[in-house]
């Protein structure tokens, strides 16, 4: 505002006296005012639209977060100075914008694809519950090169009426998600057409055709077996696995021109024709999906042989096998015919309760952390999702922080080495202590036995000196028997 009305000021400012002085922009045109309140207006609501999830609502369907390319709230003008002021601001304003990235998420979606098999009709999803459970994701960021583009649906599941609805990687009862991942590198040419011969999706439709050098890449639960799918998710299934396995498809989704302009479209396209847009790698991650638990990757040789398997199941189960049907009246002739055992012939009945084991879950001890680690992203890696002006004093932290623990590992390496030396030591002289404790009773024994045999002796000499040096003096007294 304040840059449109000091340029509108100074383009009528002259230093000669015959050429009239043009008047103030806001004074001229007070709507000029009002223009930039609805731009601002519009910008505010386009980046609270860009952070939030729009998969539950349908009327903001093909949001996406940047910037408003719409021009239709610009207020025409009566000045020529303006208008040109104007126009020189709003191309400015558009030439900034140019390089700015665009998130488009859960737009409607219709793929077309040529099939191999058969005569080679031209297949559509044209029915509407499909139509509207394909849903398509478009996100680019020119400043780094970077795009992804992805197709999601739902798949229903015919879950038994035993079996526990809560199941963890369905985040809703009775379905589950599958995507299709088209990476970036694997776009051989990409073209936008605005207004396609058929509008498939309404006046919002733009068709992308793709032509890709390598197959696109079909991610799945890791516990989906066919069985459990019910008639139309089977069919849901085979017709993402047969897209899957094209290299030439045209997706028509539902853009609206308030998101994203169509010339940034054909900036995307050219961008990836070219091959200057490498993949966005927080997005392609696969262990981020269902609830953490990771998803299957599909692709090549498996992809196709997985959609021949899927068409052979689906023909099987709708065009009726006869062969089947003819089987299965033998067997029942058969059985019917046999005779049960006799009571006697068939012997006690089984004892056992009907309780079945509990499989049991596997540990945290018994999880192999290097297939959990597998597709998560590294110090550098989240280092290239970041600005330069981040990552470099990010990349300098982790330098520091890991020459920091070397250098603590390998003090405690020392400190360990040495305390093993002590122990060591110490181990020797206990082993010698033990060994003079053990030796110390013989020892004793010897000193004790020859300080008595001294004493001994000594005693001895000492009696015999003093028998003979003495003088022995005896009296004698005799009785007679008569003698009263």
């Amino acid at each position: 505002m304040s840059t449109l009305s000091q340029q509108s000021t100074d383009s009528g400012s002259t230093t000669q006296p015959n050429t009239p002085r043009l008047p103030n922009a806001q004074t001229l045109h007070p709507q000029a005012e009002d223009w930039g309140e609805v731009a601002e207006g519009n910008e505010e609501e386009v980046d609270e639209a860009s952070g939030q999830e729009q998969y539950a609502d349908d009327d903001q369907e093909g949001s996406c977060g940047g910037y408003s390319n719409n021009d239709g709230s610009i207020p025409s003008s009566t000045s020529s100075s303006l208008t040109s002021t104007r126009v020189r601001v709003n191309m400015q304003s558009q030439a900034s914008l140019g390089m700015t990235k665009f998130d488009l998420k859960k737009a409607r979606a219709l793929a077309e694809w040529d099939d191999d098999v058969g005569d080679g009709d031209r297949r559509t999803r044209t029915d509407p519950t499909l139509v509207s459970n394909l849903f398509a994701d478009i996100h680019w960021n020119p400043c780094d090169g970077k795009a992804f583009f992805r197709v999601r649906t739902s798949v229903q599941t015919n879950p038994s009426p035993g079996q526990r609805r809560a199941r963890e990687s369905a985040p809703h009862h009775g379905s589950v998600q599958a995507f299709f991942f088209i990476y970036p590198e694997r776009i051989r040419h990409l073209s936008v057409e605005l207004q396609p011969a058929v509008m498939r999706l309404g006046a919002d439709t733009v068709a992308l055709r793709f032509e890709l050098s390598r197959q696109g890449v079909l991610v799945l639960p890791l516990d989906l077996p066919d069985t459990e799918l019910s008639s139309t998710g089977r069919g849901t299934l085979q017709d993402l696995r047969s897209l899957a396995a094209r290299l030439h498809f045209v997706l028509y989704a539902k853009i609206r021109r308030l998101h994203i302009s169509g010339h940034r479209l054909q900036q995307l396209s050219a961008a990836v024709s070219c091959g200057e847009v490498t993949t966005i790698r927080s997005l392609a991650n696969t262990t981020s999906l269902y609830r953490g638990r990771g998803g299957r990757v599909v692709e090549g040789r498996d992809l196709e042989e997985a959609a021949a398997a899927t068409a052979a199941i689906s023909k099987s189960a709708i065009g009726g096998g006869d062969d089947d049907d003819r089987e299965g009246r033998v067997d029942g002739e058969s059985v019917c015919t046999e005779e049960p055992p006799t009571y006697e012939e068939a012997g006690p009945s089984d004892t056992r309760g009907k309780k079945r084991r509990r499989v049991s879950s596997k540990s945290i001890k018994d999880i192999d952390v290097d297939a959990v680690a597998v597709g998560l992203p590294n110090e550098r890696e989240l280092c290239e999702l970041l600005p330069s002006s981040i990552a470099k004093p990010l990349m300098d932290v982790f330098a520091a922080q890991q020459s920091m623990f070397t250098q603590q590992f390998a003090a405690q390496e020392q400190r360990l080495d040495q305390l093993l030396r002590t122990t060591n030591e110490l181990r020797a002289k206990i082993t010698d202590l033990t060994r003079e404790v053990d030796r110390q009773p013989d020892y004793v024994d010897s000193i004790v036995d020859c300080r008595l045999a001294e004493g001994l002796e000594e005693t001895r000499e000492t009696i015999m000196r003093s028998l003979t040096r003495g003088s022995m003096r005896a009296t004698l007294y005799f009785d007679s028997p008569d003698h009263d």
